[in-house]
């Protein structure tokens, strides 16, 4: 980054990927969070992407205090916020932190917000945050995600 402590959202893509959709009619992309590798099913219905609970904890996430600033710097992930999520089944007290950054295939999101979710089976969810910053066509079974605006 340019700046010390210069937090806002960048979005790196190069080229572009396509995935094939898998049992049960969904897409999934490995990827990274941080520097741990995770799995990541593609949730065009989801408004956030989420990551489970073990993972924010491998990367080291933590509680946020519950007065003060949070003070991480831009190369670790900040803390988390609690926040109580509407899901399918119910609601879910998870948290919101930034990790320092998100990457699937060529392409890799810097600072991005992200939900710490318990019971999520080690599987993560790449929600319309993260998303809608590309541009993705669905076809035939496939769903190619490039860079928008090409």
């Amino acid at each position: 980054s340019n700046s010390k402590g210069d937090t806002t959202l960048q979005v790196v893509a190069d080229g572009s990927l396509e995935l094939r959709m898998g049992r049960g009619g969904h897409y999934e992309v490995s990827g990274a969070v941080g520097a741990v590798p995770i799995q990541f099913l593609v949730d065009t219905g989801a408004s956030v992407t989420a990551i489970p609970r073990q993972l924010g904890e491998r990367i080291g996430i933590r509680e946020c205090a519950a007065i003060g600033f949070d003070l991480s710097r831009d190369s670790e992930p900040g803390c988390c916020r609690p926040e109580v999520f509407r899901t399918a089944n119910g609601t879910a007290e998870g948290c919101v932190a930034r990790v320092p950054s998100i990457r699937f295939g060529a392409f890799e999101l810097r600072n991005p917000r992200v939900a710490v979710m318990p019971g999520m089976d080690g599987q993560a969810l790449l929600g319309m945050d993260v998303l809608r910053h590309f541009s993705l066509v669905q076809e035939g079974g496939r769903l190619r995600i490039s860079r928008a605006g090409r």
